[in-house]
């Protein structure tokens, strides 16, 4: 029985049966396009009690096609040109054997027309002898080089009807008895769709899966039985199907220069805290258990008549991939493609519910239905229609779904209700200060508060799903509150779901804030001190250690500008004394003496300056330094919401 298991990532296993006839040998030829061949050949095996008497070939799909073409409307004429000095017998009347020399033409004049003859010309024991072409009822080529370049030109000539496509070919021998044997191999294949239809109905509710396959191979699948597989196994291409001859070192036998003087060589002597999860259990306790979600009620009409009952497949589990086979051979030929059924299964429940995200749709919802696989097996992803009393709602894509798991189908906007967003803008608090042994502990708080307004003109109440997506607070905590009813909340990859009741013609408010706290680590500083405690918590200006502080930083200030003065006069004069030492030389003698003594005066300051203005000053800057720093350690002080501050005055 032939098979093809087909998977989702567009890979085929195609699983061919040999059938032998009295124990006959049998070619075996497998058409494979050239873009695929590598696929094959990396894959081919043969199962059964055979031997493979030819092993498989094939043409590499950048091999060089023979030089020897011939043209089918002057075959004659390019075999007696193309292949002159080939050994030949032509039978013409009598037997000519000998070498081809070529084909001699030349015109004649008959009944008043000019008419081309040609005569092959052979070098035979007798010397060169022409052959009226218009006599040869046979030309055999004797050298069986020349035939296999013949065959060769006629194969080429045959594969330009299918251009892109090889074969590769083997012979198996069957052993005694066996009277078939199985030839398997992996190929690329067009991906294999899963389409499902849901019914819902006053009766019952059933999910209906069927496999899309298409055949866009060069070979037809006949009484093949049909496995599509859910996974994606990895797979590559590789240059099996290539000729590749590697690049090689060369190495010269005959060296470049004769060998010089050799000289005998000497031996040489022997480390910001992380932000705290989002907890959804506090959450759910302080909003309390949320309610059943809302089924929608189904119009009575007048039934259809009953599906038509379909066999299903055979399912079973592979690692992490489902396999489903066909359940008897079906065919599939090249180029066509075929819809096989594959389950028929019931759904206990799939309630309707409202699925709203800012996102997809500003101010509408989408009508969903919250199914739970119902099967023993995983569902791949694939379209899926909604039928209700056999009206259909709309389409949606069903994702990966494993047995027991949820998927949300979203099948058609909801124009009967209306919802209005409204984001805030984020909020920055400081909650708490803490200051000890030189170090600031912070904790800031972020806040922003998202609000939902949602308008039911329905005459029938829903339950309604908000995705509401954290993209600024990621994972941070989140507080929601309804003007009605209780809700669930269950976290998502990007945010959390919330689930509430909606009224029949009413309106409900949904507000989400979401609050992050952060605690931050810093050196302590009197500038810090003056930015983040004196110019925002005024109460805690007279507090004794911190005004320490702040003077102590006044007087670093003053001291460290009074130094910069220093120096900069000292650079004045250093350029003065220069300005003078190039004057005097070019001067009289009084004015050389007044600049002399400009110059002594200039020295004289400048050492004070240098040897002990500015060391008395980095002296005083050092100790207040010091002593800002004696301070900043001794000074404890904390805060949460309200000042409350002990400090030690800095000694």
């Amino acid at each position: 029985m032939n098979s093809v298991k087909l998977y989702s990532n567009g890979t085929a296993v195609i699983c061919r049966e040999c059938q032998f006839q009295n124990q006959e040998p049998l070619r075996v030829s497998i058409p494979v396009r050239k873009s695929d061949l590598d696929d094959v050949v990396s894959s081919l095996t043969v199962f059964g009690d055979v031997t493979i008497t030819a092993p498989p070939t094939y043409i590499p799909t950048n091999a060089q096609e023979t030089e020897l073409t011939l043209d089918p409307a002057r075959v004659l004429v390019d075999m007696a040109t193309k292949l002159a000095g080939a050994d030949v017998e032509i039978d013409a009347g009598s037997t000519y054997a000998g070498q081809l020399v070529g084909l001699h033409k030349f015109r004649r004049e008959l009944n008043g027309s000019i008419v081309e003859y040609g005569q092959f010309v052979v070098l035979t024991m007798r010397g060169l002898q022409q052959v009226d072409e218009g006599s040869v009822t046979a030309i055999r080529f004797t050298d069986p080089l020349v035939q296999a370049e013949i065959d060769k030109a006629l194969r080429s000539s045959l594969s330009r009807i299918k251009p892109d496509s090889s074969l590769i070919e083997l012979t198996l021998q069957p052993k005694a008895d066996v009277t078939s044997a199985f030839v398997t191999y992996a190929t690329p294949v067009a991906a294999w769709k899963i389409r499902y239809q849901l019914r819902l109905s006053s009766t019952g509710i059933e999910l209906e899966g069927q496999a899309v396959v298409d055949n866009d191979t060069d070979d037809d699948w006949t009484e093949t039985l049909i496995t599509v597989v859910t996974g994606e196994p990895i797979t590559f291409s590789t240059d099996l199907a290539e000729i590749r001859r590697p690049a090689r070192t060369r190495m010269n036998i005959v060296a470049d220069n004769a060998t010089g003087a050799v000289i005998a060589e000497s031996m040489p002597p022997v480390a910001c805290a992380a932000p705290m999860d989002a907890s959804f259990g506090g959450i759910m306790a302080a909003a309390g258990g949320g309610g059943a979600p809302v089924m929608r009620s189904l119009t009575k009409r007048k039934a259809l008549p009953s599906r038509t009952a379909q066999v299903s497949a055979e399912v079973h589990e592979s690692g992490d991939f489902s396999l489903f086979t066909s359940p008897q051979p079906v065919t599939v030929p090249a180029k066509r493609s075929a819809i096989i059924p594959l389950f028929q299964i019931p759904v206990r429940e799939a309630p309707v519910v409202l699925y709203y995200s800012w996102g997809k749709s500003k101010d509408r919802p989408f009508r969903a239905v919250r199914l739970n696989n119902p099967g023993a097996f995983s569902l791949g992803r694939g379209v899926c229609e909604i039928f209700d009393e056999g009206d259909f709602q709309g389409k949606c894509v069903l994702e990966p779904t494993r047995p027991g798991e949820e998927a949300l189908l979203i099948y058609a906007r909801e124009t009967g209700v209306r919802v209005s967003r409204e984001n805030g803008d984020p909020e920055f608090h400081r909650i708490g200060i803490q200051i000890s042994d030189g170090v600031v502990y912070c904790e800031e708080k972020t806040c922003i508060e998202t609000v939902y307004e949602i308008r039911n003109s329905q005459q029938e109440p829903f339950s309604l799903e908000i995705d509401h997506l954290q993209f600024v607070l990621i994972e941070a905590p989140l507080f929601v509150t309804v003007s009605a009813g209780d809700f669930q909340c269950v976290k998502t990859q990007f945010g959390q779901r919330i689930r509430v009741t909606l009224p029949a013609s009413g309106n409900l408010q949904v507000t989400v804030r979401e609050e992050r706290i952060e605690k931050q680590i810093v050196e302590l500083t009197a500038n810090w001190l003056l930015t983040n405690v004196i110019e925002v918590i005024a109460p805690t200006s007279p507090l004794p250690g911190i005004q320490e502080c702040i003077k102590l930083q006044e007087q670093i200030d003053a001291l460290d500008a009074e130094l910069n003065e220093k120096s900069l006069a000292a650079r004045t004069l250093e350029e003065e004394e220069k300005r003078i030492l190039k004057l005097i030389p070019n001067a009289h003698q009084e004015q050389a003496n007044e600049w002399r003594t400009d110059l002594a005066n200039a020295e004289k300051e400048l050492r004070a300056i240098r040897r002990t203005q500015i060391p008395s000053l980095n002296t005083r800057l050092q100790q207040a330094r010091n002593a800002l720093q004696k301070a900043l350690k001794q000074l404890q002080y904390s805060w949460t919401g309200e000042p409350n501050a002990t400090a030690e005055p800095a000694s």
